[in-house]
């Protein structure tokens, strides 16, 4: 959310809607055909003035799902803008998750990591050989929506129990040391941290049976991908680079603890393996040295573009 961005204004405005009418219903007689007034012109606005912006995709900085689709986009070539939000901000503040992708040329706003891959691979087809690693193969979807349920979501829990409980370490994963994220958003996160980490605890269920329970999901997954390594395959499926590898990379990355090229150079401000509570770090550890976590420290070292 920029506060300099019309739209982000209008919403502001839209809020403080109720305060400035109170209950006079002369003024709600004047204002709100006004407000809606407003509202059409700056879609009009946006729709005259923006056809030629960049895309812009809004993203937390060390999200795993925002990870996905940056490699995505930097093997692709796909310019972009990505506007930052820090932590679970830009959710509470507008209801919407990351990553999302505007693409102002064509009026469309993508709001999955599956939608942005998928609308890659379909709107390069006159260059298959370049995207054909992102063709969306019945049995890699199967796969990734595995990795996804299991690396995207019970390992964020797993690791969100032991990471919040030290306010330097949730400041710093939720972007609070970042330049790109607005200054108002992290001058205001310390400030409100302990309630939103207390509002993620509860959201997800986090709690450490739960990470736990998490935790010996993420071990079962690795055990599964590893017996399919050990046929000595390079890739998940053979010889070949598809989409469920950086689908394994990019949400698998926590699990192991910034492999190189992390984030493809964005940024490089997460605390180091050291610096973690002793229980996560010995976990992580033991991960990194299986065929899965091995398979993961290779694809970022080999496969993920560094963008300067």
């Amino acid at each position: 959310m920029r506060l300099l961005d019309p739209r982000s204004a209008y919403h502001v405005w839209l809020l403080l809607l109720p305060l400035m009418t109170g209950s006079s219903w002369l003024v709600c007689l004047f204002v709100i055909p006004a407000m809606a007034l407003a509202g059409l012109a700056l879609r009009f606005y946006i729709l005259q003035t923006w056809s030629t912006k960049k895309p812009v995709l809004h993203t937390i900085t060390y999200s795993h799902f925002v990870e996905r689709v940056r490699w995505a986009m930097h093997r692709v070539g796909f310019e972009y803008e990505e506007q930052q939000s820090a932590g679970i901000m830009g959710l509470l503040m507008q209801a919407r998750t990351v990553p999302r992708l505007e693409i102002f040329s064509q009026r469309t706003t993508l709001g999955s990591s599956d939608d942005i891959l998928t609308y890659l691979w379909a709107n390069n087809q006159d260059q298959p050989e370049k995207v054909e690693f992102l063709a969306p193969k019945p049995d890699v979807i199967k796969l990734e929506a595995e990795l996804q349920e299991v690396l995207g979501n019970q390992s964020r829990r797993w690791m969100y129990y032991h990471l919040l409980q030290t306010k330097s370490l949730g400041l710093a994963v939720w972007g609070g040391l970042e330049p790109g994220v607005p200054a108002w958003q992290r001058w205001l996160l310390p400030h409100v941290y302990p309630g939103l980490r207390t509002l993620l605890f509860k959201m997800l269920k986090i709690n450490e049976s739960t990470s736990e329970r998490c935790l010996r999901k993420v071990k079962m997954l690795y055990d599964t991908l590893d017996d399919r390594l050990s046929d000595g395959r390079a890739y998940l499926f053979s010889d070949k680079l598809t989409r469920a590898d950086i689908t394994l990379a990019s949400l698998g990355a926590i699990s192991v603890w910034q492999p190189k090229n992390y984030t493809g150079g964005r940024s490089a401000n997460l605390p180091e393996l050291d610096l973690l509570p002793d229980e996560l770090r010995t976990e992580i550890i033991k991960l990194r040295a299986r065929p899965t976590g091995k398979l993961i420290a290779k694809l970022y070292e080999q496969e993920r573009l560094v963008i300067a």
